[in-house]
């Protein structure tokens, strides 16, 4: 495996050269779902496609600056994880 990925190395892994663009950005916007909780941030999936021709420009020197600095701001690093328990009564066959 490792003497395939080698040999084809500037295949496999070169579309991850490419900065991203604008179109690739608008097509993750349409896949995502509404009616899902926010991040950490409070933004919901509703404002970002509202607001997807607006956010988009900045979105993308955003994404290419952290695809060429190979840096991301600390904060993306944060998330909330509310576990949610079952109803005992549910768990029973």
């Amino acid at each position: 495996m490792d003497e395939y990925i080698n040999a084809n190395c500037n295949v496999i892994f070169n579309e991850l050269n490419f900065r991203i663009t604008d179109a690739e950005i608008y097509a993750a916007i349409a896949k995502l779902k509404n009616g899902k909780a926010s991040g950490f941030d409070g933004i919901l999936n509703e404002m970002i496609k509202a607001g997807k021709h607006a956010l988009v420009p900045a979105l993308n020197k955003i994404f290419n600056f952290i695809l060429l600095s190979g840096t991301f701001p600390d904060k993306w690093r944060i998330n909330i994880l509310i576990p949610v328990h079952k109803d005992r009564k549910s768990t029973r066959l």
